[in-house]
């Protein structure tokens, strides 16, 4: 018989796989822990694109109110300092107590 005659000949049985082929596909899942794990990937990819638009708003939030307070203080006549102000102001503050430590270890090392 030719290979033509046989695939004409050949009947499907009722498993749609062998049970060798189904035994080692469960066997590399467990193996590499891959059953679920585009579901799984999928699943906390969802959590963190939620948990990020969460605290995105948050910060919208806290953003708009810091805007207010701010305005409520212009027309009060206080002048708001700004967030980055009081940041550079401290990492200046940092720098300059680090290059003093720096010079006075120096100093004592000598």
């Amino acid at each position: 018989m030719s290979d033509e005659e046989l695939d004409l000949a050949w009947k499907p049985n009722k498993r749609p796989q062998s049970t060798i082929a189904q035994n080692f596909s469960i066997d590399l899942h467990d193996l590499f822990k891959i059953s679920n794990s585009i579901s799984d990937l999928h699943a906390t990819v969802y959590a963190k694109k939620r948990a990020v638009y969460t605290q995105t708003s948050e910060l919208r939030e806290i953003e708009r109110r810091l805007r207010e307070i701010e305005e409520r203080l212009t027309s009060a006549g206080i002048q708001p300092v700004s967030l980055n102000h009081n940041h550079n102001m401290r990492r200046q503050q940092s720098s300059q107590n680090d290059s003093f430590n720096t010079t006075s270890s120096i100093s004592t090392d000598k």
